[in-house]
């Protein structure tokens, strides 16, 4: 594969050949409307994935749920084109497991329509990855596999925006689902129903296509006009203004296209864990992969005439404030876990390894982590210097320092114990564990 250049393949064969290959650096593909999207590889992971109109989806997004009010919008519209990115600016408005979720599905989408692009692949080579909104943790390959197989299984309804849906027989068991019956109360067509909603579009169209499977909602199309209703008919006549409809769901040609071919159906099932998140309510119900956290404070209030309804979410995550005494003594824990890591890969793997992959995982980490770890290098020992990450966090805003700290510095360390039960074999990863034992309740995270 060149090192830059076009790739003459379609997008998931050049995205996973980079994968095969280790490289690190960025693939581009370009939709019919002219979005370029643009996916971010190294050491055989996916990092990223990003289009030119994230922000203004991400605001749509957050306008459409409530999260902010039009004011706040605009303002956050404006603050972004200035700053020339929103999502750090996120986690100083909202809860931060809101943000976190919203910019992996902003991730997924954009990878999915990357995935869905035609025509040539460009390739760049980079030396490391430096964008805001990078993922981990996630299994790059599997999450390939199963955005092909959701292109296949909603590809005929993403044609579809003209398509008129509304309530069927079989009541909705899901709160997403009665959401979307809610919303479908008055038949919508598809693409109505997509510009305001807050949801990415692939995880909207995926559970209308479960529901239109299963009987919740179905395919309406208006009664033509010159149909003229016969006396017996009279008695169930729409109302004066309203549009009349005939549902056609019995007819199996009609809805042959949207039928499961899956072996297995989630029937719209996110697959987020949804014990990450936060459940945030619309319409009477609640958004589909948000669930209720024990830390945030939820409240509705439903407002007559509406069919929404807006939730208030508590954004108070500070804990006590952090000692300096505490800092230091986190930060020396810390050291050592690293040193006796980047040993063992040395050891293990070869002279450098340990530090060149200890640096790494620095680069890579998530947005709302990775102001704490800004401008730190590895050292030859595989420890950080802690005079430049306790500046970074004083930086930070005071109630934030226990959450940032603690997360930031779990989150390395886990992250670099995965990276050293990849390369080491067995008894030299179970010797290394054996070195770290007790270090978590050291740490006092």
């Amino acid at each position: 594969m060149p090192r830059n250049g076009e790739i003459p393949t379609d997008p998931r064969q050049a995205l996973l050949g980079c994968l095969d290959l280790g490289q690190t650096g960025c693939l581009l593909s370009r939709a019919d409307s002219g979005i370029v999207y643009r996916v971010y590889v190294m050491l055989g992971q996916i990092l990223a994935a990003e289009s030119d109109e994230d922000d203004a989806r991400l605001l749509a997004l957050l306008l459409a749920a409530e999260h902010v009010d039009p004011v706040r919008h605009a303002q956050l519209a404006a603050d972004a084109a200035a700053a020339g990115g929103l999502a750090a600016m996120l986690f100083d408005t909202l809860a931060e497991e809101l943000v976190l979720e919203l910019l992996f599905e902003r991730f997924r989408e954009d990878l999915y329509r990357f995935l869905g692009a035609e025509g040539r692949v460009e390739f760049l080579a980079m030396d490391a990855v430096f964008v805001d909104n990078i993922q981990v943790g996630h299994d790059s390959r599997a999450l390939v596999d199963e955005l092909t197989a959701l292109s296949t299984r909603i590809g005929a309804l993403e044609s579809r925006h003209d398509l008129l849906i509304g309530p069927g027989a079989v009541l909705a068991s899901q709160e997403v689902e009665r959401i979307i019956v809610a919303r479908c109360r008055a038949p919508r067509r598809l693409g109505e129903l997509l510009l305001d909603s807050p949801w990415e579009a692939s995880r909207l169209i995926e559970t209308v296509q479960g529901m239109l499977e299963g009987g919740m909602l179905v395919s309406v199309q208006p009664v033509a006009d010159e149909e003229i209703l016969s006396d017996e008919d009279t008695a169930d006549a729409p109302l004066p203004g309203s549009t009349p409809i005939r549902a056609f769901a019995s007819e199996e040609d009609d809805l042959a296209a949207f039928q499961d071919y899956d072996t297995v159906r989630e029937a719209g099932a996110f697959l987020t864990d949804r014990t990450l998140l936060d459940r945030v309510d619309l319409d009477g119900s609640g958004a589909p992969g948000l669930v209720a956290s024990t830390e945030t404070l939820i409240e509705m209030e439903e407002a007559d005439g509406k069919e929404s309804l807006k939730s208030a979410v508590s954004l108070n995550f500070s804990g006590p404030k952090l000692a300096e005494e505490e800092v230091l003594r986190k930060l020396e824990v810390t050291n050592e876990v690293l040193a006796t890591i980047v040993a063992a890969l040395e050891s293990g793997v070869g002279r450098g390894a340990g530090v060149s992959r200890l640096q790494l995982l620095l680069e890579g980490t998530s947005v709302n982590l990775a102001p704490l770890f800004k401008g730190v290098e590895v050292g030859a020992d595989g420890t950080l210097p802690v005079n430049l990450i306790v500046k970074n966090l004083r930086k930070r805003p005071l109630g934030e320092h226990r959450r940032l700290l603690n997360r930031g510095l779990a989150d390395l360390i886990e992250r670099a114990l995965s990276a050293a039960d990849e390369e080491l074999d067995v008894d030299g990863f179970e010797t290394m564990l054996e070195q770290l034992a007790g270090y978590q309740q050291r740490l006092g995270v």
